[in-house]
């Protein structure tokens, strides 16, 4: 983890809501997707998920904030939530007309399976 020094992911999370109360928008999303990050690569996915959900509250145009908490989803099992979070971005970069990203999206959606069922490129999670 790459937090400033002396600061546990728990204390740079408390760092990013002081932030965040104080109208400094960037340096709270900062921390929060640091911290967020952090805690997906190592496995703790319902704390990046809460971590992600509050950048969200902070700035609700982070589109790389919701692929991320899609992609939790999937990793949890969670197919339904991950397919309806891949299909907000889906529409978002249809309207948009960013038919790379669309694309990309809709060949996670495809991955999910059309039947519930999570279809793995890798292993499966856990």
């Amino acid at each position: 983890m790459a937090f400033p020094p002396l600061l546990s992911p728990h204390t740079a999370v408390f760092a990013a809501d002081i932030h965040a109360r104080l109208a400094l928008q960037d340096a709270a999303i900062g921390l929060y997707l640091q911290v967020a990050k952090a805690w997906a690569e190592d496995g703790f996915l319902d704390n990046a998920l809460r971590v992600y959900r509050k950048a969200l509250r902070v700035d609700p145009t982070q589109l790389e904030v919701y692929e991320a908490i899609a992609d939790l989803y999937r990793r949890q099992g969670l197919v339904t939530q991950a397919r309806a979070q891949y299909a907000a971005l889906a529409d978002y970069y249809r309207k948009q007309g960013e038919l790379d990203r669309l694309n990309a999206i809709r060949r996670r959606i495809a991955e999910l399976g059309l039947d519930g069922s999570q279809r793995f490129t890798t292993s499966p999670p856990g």
